[in-house]
């Protein structure tokens, strides 16, 4: 289980996983969102029911009036990884 935070001053989405048994949180790498985009919201799409194959983050940017697409990952670390396409 993830919580995704966007920081719109900071141009990131910062991402911890959490223990689901402690509820401890872990601070993993986090996704750069562009020079002044400033990202608000976080929808994720799976084209598999059941299956996290093929993720895709988006991400509404209040400041640059855009989306960010990413491509989402869960690698064995245990942290997800969100690569811009």
């Amino acid at each position: 289980m993830y919580l995704l935070a966007q920081d719109l001053g900071a141009d990131l989405i910062r991402v911890f996983s959490v223990d689901k048994s402690s509820g401890q949180l872990t601070q993993c790498t986090n996704v750069q969102a562009g020079a002044g985009d400033g990202p608000r919201h976080v929808a994720f799409w799976l084209p598999k029911p059941g299956s996290a194959d093929g993720t895709i983050m988006y991400s509404v940017n209040e400041l640059g009036n855009s989306v960010g697409v990413y491509q989402v990952t869960y690698p064995a670390s245990g942290c997800l990884t969100a690569r811009k396409v």
